[in-house]
């Protein structure tokens, strides 16, 4: 397939960025957390480099506000470009780089990188080599910043349990935010760990047409089910601990607290072992 994409989903995807909530987007806790950790790296100075695998934003919100000159990969143009239009203030120093991310080259370049869900983006067999990648992309103590999605237990054991428990605890809650972990624990894939998204809103028209779920929870996925066509590659904590291992230091492991299960979706701070 040539690098510009020809399925128009994912522009349409980005062009309706907006509708997304946490945890398919990064929650104001957790840019609140990338903007913390960044300003206070030891890599920083006036010329910083920053790193983003994808078009975040929130992330390229960040390094325009702070004035940093900031390297975009990813293969889809005109999901970037469309991106554009939610970045506040407008690109301060922004590099589009036309590329699979594990295809890129940039050799220590990079002082902070910005991974955001990007590992879950790809298959068990190729998210150990995008941190090998992410390493060579850092400059000596440079920081990556990941937010993984990790796969646990469930802790409700039917779809009916998590909406009742939803209703329960949490009805000002948007549905999808508090709901949908607890549902993808329930419908991952044990084997791939994969979540396939088509699936996932068929299983929701399922649950309503069914009177399982109200018409108000239901409009809370449906309004996305003509954007979400992913595949979504959950990981287990203690593989992405192991991978980091001999590359990075662990310096900490942030959460949110502003939606409910944030717990499984980690926001890592690694540092680069020379």
């Amino acid at each position: 397939m040539h690098m510009e994409e020809t399925d128009n989903w994912r522009a349409l995807r980005a062009a309706n960025w907006h509708l997304f909530i946490p945890p398919a987007r990064p929650s104001k806790d957790e840019v609140y957390h990338y903007e913390r950790v960044a300003a206070l790296s030891k890599c920083m100075n006036g010329s910083d480099v920053w790193g983003l695998l994808g078009a975040t934003p929130e992330i390229r919100s960040l390094a325009a506000i702070h004035q940093k000159k900031l390297i975009c990969v990813d293969k889809n143009r005109d999901v970037y470009e469309i991106l554009k239009n939610m970045v506040m203030p407008e690109p301060y120093a922004e590099t589009f780089i036309w590329s699979d991310w594990l295809d890129c080259e940039l050799p220590s370049s990079i002082d902070v990188l910005f991974a955001d869900g990007s590992i879950n983006m790809l298959p068990p067999s190729k998210q150990e080599q995008l941190l090998r990648v992410t390493h060579n992309m850092l400059r000596p103590g440079g920081l990556a910043l990941f937010r993984v999605h990790t796969i646990a237990p469930p802790k409700l054991s039917t779809p009916q349990e998590v909406f009742e428990w939803y209703r329960k605890n949490c009805p000002y809650e948007p549905v999808f935010s508090a709901t949908r972990t607890h549902l993808d624990m329930l419908w991952v894939n044990n084997e791939t760990l994969c979540l396939n998204f088509i699936d996932f809103h068929s299983k929701i028209k399922n649950l309503y047409e069914n009177q399982i779920i109200t018409d108000q929870e239901f409009q809370g996925y449906n309004i996305l089910l003509s954007y979400n066509k992913i595949n979504l590659y959950y990981i287990r904590r203690e593989q992405f601990e192991a991978w980091c291992k001999n590359r990075f230091s662990i310096e900490d492991v942030l959460y949110a607290h502003d939606y409910s299960c944030s717990t499984s979706h980690p926001v890592y701070v690694l540092r680069k072992l020379s």
